[in-house]
C-alpha cells in the first residue's frame, strides 16, 4: 500500500514546487520590444485617493470630487462602466506606433470577473486572458504580439532599461515609458527630412521680414536652427525617456529619465558634465523668492553664451570681436566650480530686482581682468529695437576690504518697436532710473555678484556666505527633497513672486487692488524644486511641488476670483 502511495506524493509535491517557482507574469514581461509607448496606473483606487487628499488640502472640499470621478477612468480603458475590473491592480496600456498608420493600443487590466470584462468589450475587440489580467485590443496583430511575449517568443522592452529607469517607472503612481530607439527607426525618414524643413522654415521667415528688421532677427533665427538640430541629433541618440508622476498629501512630483547609447554626442556631452552637492546654494541670503545652483562643463557654456552674445550685437567692429574672442580663449583655462544665485523682487522702492550670484573661479584676479575688458568690448550695442550702453566704474568702493566694481547698464527704445513707453516703463520699474546697477567683488576662490539693492545687497551676499548653514528652513527641506548631486537645482517661491509682481502693478495703478490685501492672505514660504542630473549615459529631471505652493496659488486665485465679482 505504501508503495503505491509513494509515487502519489511525489507528483504532489512536484506541483506544489512548481507552483511557488513559476509564479504570475509580471506585466512588464508582456511588453514586447517592438513596442513604442507604454503606460501604467498603479493601483488606481489608491492613486486617485492620494490625488484626492493633496486637491483636498489646497482647496477644502475639492478632493471629494476628485475620489468621485474614478468611475471616469474607464473610459481610457474602453470600459465605461469598468465591467470586471479590478481598480486595486495596476493597469497597463501599451502602444505601438509606425509612421503612416493608425496606432494599434493594447489594454492589460486586472480582472476582479474576467469573463464579465471580456463580455463587456465594445465589437472589433479581441481578448486574451492569463493570471487574472485580460489583455484585449480592436488590433489583432499587436494583440499577438503580446501574447508571443508573454509566452517569451521575443526580445521584451524591459531588459533594454537601465535599472534607474525601471526605478523610476516602478515606483510612481502614473509612469509611462517612451521607446525612443524604436520611434526613430519607425520615423526615419520624417527625421531626415527635419533639418531641411527646418532650414527652409527659417528661411522662409528671414526671407518674409522688412530689410530693417532681417539683420536684427537673424541672431534669433540661427539661434533656434543651433536648437533644433541638437534636438534631431539628441533624438537619433535616445535609448528610452521614462517619465512619472506622485502623488500624496503634501508633495505632487515630476520624474524624468532619459537614457541614451554610449558612444553618441549626446552621451558624451552628459558625460562631460559634472554633478555637485551644490553647498553654496545653501550659503545664500535667507528670505528670497528663487535660488539657484549650477555645477556643468562651464567652458562649453561660456562658448554658447558668447556666440549669442556676438550674433545679439550684430555687427560689431573687427577689433571688438578680436577683445572677445581673446577674452572667450582665455576663459577657458580658468578653474570653474559651482555657482548658485537667487532672485528676489522689492515693491517698496524704486528698482524692484534685487539678485545676487557667485561663482567658485579661480585664478579672481585673472578672472576680474577679463571681466573688466569684456565689458569694455560690449560697452555699446544696438539689436532688436534697442540700444544698450554699459559703464564700467573700476574699484569704485571698498566693502569688507574688497575692491568693488560698479556696472551700470542703460537701454534706451526704440519709439518705433515700444510707442507707448511700456518697455521702458518695466524697465525702470524693476531697474529703477539710472539703469540696471551690478556690483562686483572678488574673494580669493569666488567671483560675487548683486544686482539692484546698493552696497547693502552686496553687503548681505557676503555675511550670508560666512555662515556655514542655510538660514532659510524652507528652502533647506526643498533641497533635501531632491538629488543630492545635481548640474541644476532651482528652488523657487511662485506664489511670493506673484503676490510681489501683483504689489509693483498695484503700486504703478497698473490694476486696482490694494497691495495690503496681499499681506493678508499669509502665504507660507516654501519652494517649488527643481533639479536635473546628468550620468554617463542619461539625464533625469524632477519637479517638486509642495501643497504649500499650490495653496498659496489658490488663494490669490481666490482673492481675484472675489474682486472681479465685487465689481460686476
Amino acid at each position: 500500500m505504501r508503495r503505491l502511495l509513494a509515487p502519489q506524493w511525489l507528483v504532489l509535491c512536484a506541483i506544489s514546487w512548481f507552483s511557488v517557482a513559476a509564479p504570475a507574469a509580471e506585466s512588464s514581461d508582456a511588453v514586447p520590444d517592438s513596442a513604442s509607448v507604454v503606460l501604467r496606473l498603479k493601483a488606481p483606487k489608491t492613486t486617485v485617493g492620494k490625488l484626492s487628499e493633496f486637491v483636498d488640502a489646497v482647496q477644502p472640499g475639492a478632493g471629494a470630487a476628485v475620489q468621485g470621478g474614478l468611475p471616469a477612468l474607464g473610459m481610457g480603458i474602453v470600459n465605461p462602466g469598468l465591467t470586471g475590473v479590478d481598480v486595486e491592480k495596476d493597469w497597463w496600456v501599451i502602444t505601438f506606433i509606425e509612421s503612416r498608420q493608425k496606432p494599434a493600443v493594447v489594454f492589460v487590466v486586472p480582472a476582479s470577473d474576467a469573463d464579465a470584462m471580456r463580455k463587456a468589450l465594445a465589437p472589433g475587440f479581441q481578448a486574451h486572458i492569463a493570471d487574472q489580467q485580460v489583455f484585449y485590443s480592436d488590433n489583432a496583430e499587436a494583440l499577438g504580439k503580446v501574447r508571443d511575449q508573454l509566452s517569451s517568443k521575443g526580445t521584451g522592452l524591459w531588459s533594454r532599461l537601465d535599472s534607474s529607469s525601471k526605478k523610476l517607472f516602478d515606483n510612481s503612481d502614473v509612469s509611462v515609458l517612451v521607446h525612443l530607439r524604436q520611434l526613430t527607426k519607425s520615423f526615419e525618414n520624417e527625421l531626415q527630412q527635419a533639418e531641411p524643413q527646418l532650414d527652409g522654415f527659417l528661411t522662409q521667415i528671414t526671407a518674409a521680414m522688412p530689410d530693417a528688421q532681417r539683420a536684427q532677427f537673424m541672431p534669433m533665427l540661427d539661434m533656434y536652427r543651433v536648437i533644433g538640430k541638437s534636438a534631431v541629433q539628441g533624438v537619433r541618440d535616445s535609448e528610452s525617456l521614462a517619465l512619472g508622476f506622485s502623488f500624496s498629501k503634501e508633495i505632487i512630483r515630476f520624474e524624468d529619465r532619459l537614457q541614451v547609447r554610449e558612444g553618441t554626442p549626446t552621451a558624451a556631452f552628459f558625460a562631460s558634465q559634472p554633478t555637485a552637492e551644490m553647498s553654496l546654494l545653501a550659503r545664500m541670503p535667507a528670505n528670497k523668492a528663487l535660488y539657484f545652483g549650477v555645477k556643468a562643463d562651464m567652458a562649453g557654456m561660456i562658448d554658447w553664451s558668447m556666440k549669442m552674445t556676438k550674433l545679439l550685437m550684430g555687427d560689431i567692429p573687427a577689433e571688438k570681436t578680436a577683445q572677445l574672442d581673446s577674452a572667450l580663449k582665455e576663459m577657458r583655462t580658468l578653474k570653474w566650480g559651482e555657482m548658485s544665485g537667487y532672485f528676489d523682487l522689492d515693491p517698496s522702492g524704486s528698482g524692484a530686482i534685487r539678485a545676487g550670484t557667485v561663482a567658485e573661479i579661480t585664478p579672481t584676479n585673472r578672472l576680474r581682468d577679463l571681466g573688466r575688458s569684456m565689458i569694455k568690448a560690449m560697452a555699446e550695442f544696438q539689436s532688436l529695437g534697442f540700444k544698450q550702453t554699459a559703464n564700467l566704474e573700476p574699484a569704485v568702493e571698498k566693502i569688507g576690504g574688497l575692491e568693488v566694481d560698479r556696472i551700470t547698464t542703460s537701454q534706451e527704445f526704440d519709439p518705433g518697436t515700444d510707442p507707448l513707453g511700456i518697455q521702458k516703463k518695466v524697465r525702470d520699474i524693476l531697474f529703477g532710473d539710472a539703469g540696471m546697477v551690478q556690483l562686483v567683488a572678488y574673494q580669493p576662490t569666488r567671483s560675487l555678484q548683486t544686482f539692484g539693492g546698493g552696497t547693502a545687497e552686496l553687503q548681505s551676499l557676503m555675511t550670508a556666505l560666512d555662515s556655514t548653514t542655510s538660514k532659510d528652513t524652507a528652502a533647506t527641506t526643498a533641497r533635501k527633497r531632491l538629488v543630492e548631486k545635481a548640474n541644476v537645482v532651482v528652488l523657487v517661491d511662485l506664489p511670493r513672486i506673484v503676490a510681489s509682481g501683483i504689489k509693483l502693478a498695484a503700486r504703478e495703478k497698473v490694476i486696482p487692488v490694494d497691495a495690503t490685501v496681499i499681506d493678508r492672505l499669509q502665504l507660507q514660504p516654501s519652494f517649488i524644486g527643481i533639479s536635473v542630473a546628468c550620468g554617463p549615459t542619461s539625464a533625469g529631471a524632477q519637479l517638486d511641488i509642495p501643497v504649500e505652493q499650490a495653496q498659496g496659488i489658490a488663494k490669490i486665485v481666490m482673492l481675484f476670483i472675489g474682486i472681479r465679482g465685487a465689481q460686476q
